[in-house]
């Protein structure tokens, strides 16, 4: 369950976006704390960060340690929470 207004949420998902594919401190400041709020997000939300982790990673350029790190801790939440 969501303990996160739906408007926070979404500054999540903006400052998400917004960080994937930058190559600056960004992307590891927006996905250590996306990750320490995980529990806190609906599970449509931790799918969307899912799949637009695994579409950005496609690219041969995309390569962010902070991303699959990220996403390892998405998808241990959501095989929690399918239990």
């Amino acid at each position: 369950m969501s303990n996160l207004d739906t408007e926070t949420q979404w500054m999540h998902i903006f400052a998400f976006r917004y960080a994937l594919g930058r190559q600056s401190s960004a992307p590891g400041i927006v996905a250590e704390y996306i990750g320490k709020n995980l529990k806190q997000h609906t599970l449509f939300n931790l799918q969307l960060f899912d799949r637009e982790i695994t579409e950005y990673l496609k690219d041969p350029y995309g390569y962010t340690s902070d991303w699959i790190e990220l996403q390892g801790k998405i998808q241990e939440e959501l095989k929690s929470r399918s239990r």
